[in-house]
């Protein structure tokens, strides 16, 4: 059986069993079989040999490269290796730290650094003398931050910088929540105009502490979904609470469908408390869960009151349903009003 050569491919043609008989530039001579039970004549294996060409593809164009020495200016920014494991908080100020490197000949030694958290702007001005080759980490501004995500943005200006591609860095950070109290209502004035905007910042910010939401009084027409938050603790508890502490004065109301059938669940969300409001589900009796539980812990309803519309029995339109992985709940003082 021979083998059929087309050009720089060649393939053998009879099935292989075992064997792979190959010569190698060292002993030309020899043919080394390596390890099975098949032998030269009637064994080969169906391999194709084939060289590839590399290389562009259309003609060659020339690149031309101008290769000049160190620039007398060059003024770079970067972030500061501590960026990476900086951890900002709504607590207080926080630092807006860069560093400037200087890759010109002469020395820096009057500059000014144009910088923006989100869209307010700021100027720095640097009077310190940064060697050739040297670097300095500068602290430009120290802004207080809300909650959530936030832009840096910092541009570098340097008399007679000839290379601007090193000018500005740009970078995104998450503020987590501070232990404290946040206001939830559609008015002017309010932290957050409705629960899902405040559980959207939670989501990315996480907290650093207690964190309370006094919710304004009025009915907030919303379905929630609450998910797993980064922070919470036993200690560290998230709480959504009327701000006058009357269970009637503030109401989570929504009209269940059959595909999403509640108004308030919480799937890996723990250490949460709702305190002194109204869950109400105003849906068809064939849909009108109003709290659903599922994989959570450290679940509190104080003083609360857990409504279904109606008169109903249909067990798709439960007060309350709890699923496997919920733990440690608690309902204290809080009527469970109706529903099957």
């Amino acid at each position: 059986s021979s083998a059929i050569s087309q050009g720089a491919q060649t393939r053998y043609t009879q099935a292989f069993a075992g064997s792979v008989y190959y010569k190698d530039d060292a002993n030309a001579a020899t043919l080394t079989n390596a390890p099975g039970n098949g032998s030269l004549s009637d064994k080969r294996p169906d391999m194709l040999f084939r060289f590839q060409d590399y290389g562009c593809e259309g003609p060659a164009s020339p690149v031309f490269v101008h290769v000049e020495g160190t620039p007398a200016s060059d003024a770079s920014l970067q972030w500061p290796v501590s960026m990476d494991t900086t951890q900002f908080s709504s607590c207080g100020a926080s630092n807006f730290n860069v560093s400037l490197f200087n890759g010109g000949s002469s020395a820096l030694n009057s500059l000014t650094i144009d910088y923006w958290v989100d869209a307010t702007h700021g100027v720095y001005n640097n009077t310190t003398t940064i060697a050739s080759g040297q670097s300095s980490e500068l602290t430009i501004a120290t802004p207080s931050l809300t909650p959530g995500r936030h832009t840096l943005l910092a541009i570098v200006n340097a008399p007679n910088d000839t290379v601007p591609v090193n000018d500005t860095i740009r970078r995104m950070i998450n503020v987590s929540f501070c232990g404290g109290t946040y206001t939830i209502g559609p008015a002017a004035g309010n932290d957050y105009p409705s629960f899902q905007v405040a559980l959207d910042t939670l989501y990315g910010a996480g907290i650093s502490g207690p964190v309370v939401f006094d919710v304004q009084s009025g009915i907030y027409n919303e379905q929630l979904n609450i998910a797993a938050i980064e922070g919470p603790s036993t200690l560290n508890t998230v709480t959504f609470r009327s701000a006058n502490l009357n269970r009637e004065s503030v109401t989570l109301r929504h009209a269940p469908t059959a595909a999403e059938n509640y108004v308030l669940k919480l799937d890996g969300g723990s250490n949460v408390i709702f305190d002194h409001m109204t869950i109400y589900s105003n849906g068809p009796a064939a849909s009108s869960n109003a709290v659903w539980l599922t994989n959570c812990s450290n679940i509190h309803f104080n003083n609360a009151v857990i409504r279904v519309k109606g008169t109903t029995n249909n067990a798709n339109s439960s007060c309350v349903l709890v699923y496997p992985g919920v733990h440690e709940l608690y309902i204290e003082n809080s009527p469970i009003d109706r529903g099957y």
